[in-house]
């Protein structure tokens, strides 16, 4: 299946020239375009989305607005923000920290330069494809490892149709949430979940520190939920 990328940007011009730029690209990945954050979020919704290349001041729904909403929805991708120098200058250093925590990897200056533009989607993409998938291993043991490590990223776990996601940062678990669930509940159904495929992106993240126990304590009560589970 190929991975897709969505940009978002009010100027239809820019996605003109994007489509036709990114002909070669189109070939490799799926690309889509939205206009603003409510017609991306339709789009969101309707298939994941592993790169999204996101404007900041938009109609409707600008892109802080977005990537908030995405967040509120328990979706995890990639995010490129993209936006002209006088609106990166009026946000200071310390916001673009705290937006870390919505997934973003790179802050970029519009005009877009089709060349730069180009190698950038290339170059994370590649990064993103390179990143550890791991199976035939118990998430238990694949999470010490972690610790031991002292990983910072999320750890998405799969089970079926149902996912979950894990935020380490210099090895511990500071975060999780599921569909349904967040923080400490939310990693105890995660690791009562058997037989998964476990996918690990070494993002840097400013996740709060939402779960007070350690991580062997957690492993300890998921496992005896999942027993008493299985003796009633």
């Amino acid at each position: 299946m190929k991975r897709r990328i969505l940009i978002v940007d009010d100027d239809e011009r820019i996605l003109e020239s994007l489509k036709k730029e990114l002909k070669e690209e189109a070939k490799r990945y799926v690309i889509e375009f939205a206009r603003n954050g409510k017609e991306a979020l339709e789009k969101i919704e309707k298939a994941r989305v592993d790169l999204l290349i996101t404007d900041i001041r938009m109609p409707e729904m600008d892109g802080i607005s977005l990537l908030m909403e995405i967040m509120n929805r328990k979706k995890w991708m990639h995010v490129i923000v993209a936006s002209g120098e006088s609106t990166m200058r009026m946000m200071n250093l310390k916001h673009m920290e705290e937006l870390k925590d919505f997934g973003i990897i790179k802050y970029i200056f519009k005009p877009y330069i089709p060349s730069s533009f180009k190698k950038l989607i290339t170059e994370t993409m590649e990064k993103i494809e390179q990143s550890d998938v791991i199976q035939g291993i118990t998430l238990p043991s694949i999470l010490q490892m972690v610790e031991m490590d002292g990983v910072t990223g999320v750890i998405t776990v799969q089970k079926g149709k149902k996912e979950g996601r894990l935020f380490f940062r210099g090895g511990r678990l500071m975060d999780a949430q599921s569909e349904n669930l967040e923080g400490e509940e939310a990693a105890l159904q995660i690791l009562g979940w058997r037989d998964v495929k476990v996918h690990i992106e070494y993002i840097p993240h400013n996740r709060k520190k939402n779960i007070k126990a350690n991580l062997v304590s957690l492993i300890l009560e998921a496992s005896k939920r999942k027993d008493e589970g299985e003796s009633t």
